[in-house]
């Protein structure tokens, strides 16, 4: 199971396809298992990173409150433990006000920004 130790806590992410990063994070009481029908497609022409959202999926739930800048720290130190420059951001639902404060926060990787339903 592919994790990476952020800020002290296990954020699950999977990782597959062909070409530059794509990060895409899923919405409120999801997982990244919410991309299975893009998934194909997308990885034809990028490498996908499909995280957990800490609470979320298969990652680490710890106590406390979440909020929208703790878990685009996360994402952010995620990339950075995989090696990842800068990234493609698609963000759905609550993902995409996460891929927001990202860009917001690191404005200069974020290749391209995609919002659905945000």
């Amino acid at each position: 199971m592919p994790a990476a130790d952020v800020d002290g806590t296990s954020i699950y992410y999977e990782r597959e396809g062909h070409g530059p990063p794509l990060l895409m994070i899923h919405g409120l009481g999801s997982s990244g298992d919410d991309w299975a029908f893009q998934r194909e497609e997308f990885a034809r022409r990028f490498t996908l990173i499909l995280p957990d959202l800490r609470g979320s999926g298969r990652s680490a739930k710890p106590p406390g409150s979440y909020s929208i800048a703790q878990f685009a720290a996360d994402l952010w130190a995620l990339l950075d433990a995989l090696g990842v420059e800068s990234a493609n951001i698609l963000g759905f639902s609550l993902g995409g006000a996460v891929a927001q404060e990202m860009a917001l926060l690191q404005p200069a990787r974020v290749q391209r920004l995609v919002l659905c339903n945000a």
